[in-house]
């Protein structure tokens, strides 16, 4: 991972997601570019953005000084992590989706906003939509989440999220920290973990990178969301990964029934690997 594109509205969120991804870039030696996304008013029957120019080079100026005002201090014996910024117009999942797919886009780190349904309460319409389509890994930092070193990793785990590329995108991202990753599979009744604990261990032991400390675990939930967030609280976990392909088990997970409104900790960050047809 050298380069980490950092989406901001200039909030509190998305200040604490930039923080968040500078630790991150100072773990893994890479860079950073920030974007604002402006969608101007438009009226029909005016088809001109006069006077947007003018407004972007306003909202250039401000995202300059939030970069300034939301550096972290550099310790004497660390250089400053490259930062570039810019402000680009359209639609923001689209073009956030759009610079996911480019060469200098290893890694998203987000914000999360708090709007509406139980994604959209945890992770914003925009965060949830840009983490389900992306082309690179998405990281969804809660608002009030303060960084610490990550040391154990939680892998929401069934047979779709048992890939060997998967697996490897995750232990790249663990090496670093030297952390330890628990693979947690969710199921409301009766289901085949000897199966599926095999199907695992044959993945970890395949893979080429390092492979870090590891365990399995099934728990038992009607919801797998709550599921997820009890066993991530009792084994202390520093972040929550899932898979996502198409309407599969990412989007059962969030968007299952709403009649408990608990989906996931909001102080655990999460991270969106994407396996499959992006398209």
């Amino acid at each position: 991972m050298k380069h980490i594109l950092v989406p901001t509205g200039c909030s509190e969120a998305s200040a604490n997601a930039f923080q968040y991804a500078q630790h991150l870039a100072d773990v893994f030696n890479a860079s950073i570019h920030l974007v604002h996304v402006y969608h101007p008013s438009f009226d029909p029957s005016v088809p001109s953005f006069s006077g947007d120019s003018e407004l972007i080079s306003i909202k250039k100026e401000a995202l300059g000084e939030f970069v300034q005002k939301y550096r972290l201090p550099v310790a004497e014996d660390n250089p400053h992590v490259s930062i570039s910024h810019d402000v680009t117009v359209g639609f923001a999942v689209d073009e956030l989706i759009h610079l996911s797919k480019q060469d200098d886009c290893d890694f998203v780190v987000m914000g999360s906003t708090g709007e509406h349904g139980v994604a959209d309460k945890l992770f914003g319409s925009i965060s949830s939509s840009v983490s389900r389509k992306a082309w690179s890994p998405v990281l969804l930092v809660p608002a009030d989440v303060t960084y610490r070193p990550i040391s154990r990793i939680l892998y929401a785990s069934n047979f779709e999220s048992i890939k060997d590329e998967m697996i490897e995108e995750l232990f790249e991202f663990a090496a670093p920290f030297e952390a330890g990753v628990h693979f947690v599979h969710v199921s409301e009744g009766k289901t085949d973990e000897n199966a599926l604990r095999e199907e695992i261990f044959e993945e970890v032991f395949e893979q080429k990178t390092a492979v870090p400390s590891f365990q399995t675990a099934t728990v038992y939930h009607e919801e797998p969301s709550e599921g997820l967030s009890i066993y991530a609280i009792e084994h202390e976990v520093d972040l929550i990964s899932i898979v996502t392909h198409r309407r599969s088990f990412w989007e059962n997970l969030l968007h299952k029934s709403t009649t408990k409104q608990l989906a996931f900790n909001t102080n655990i960050p999460m991270m969106v690997l994407h396996w499959g047809d992006k398209s």
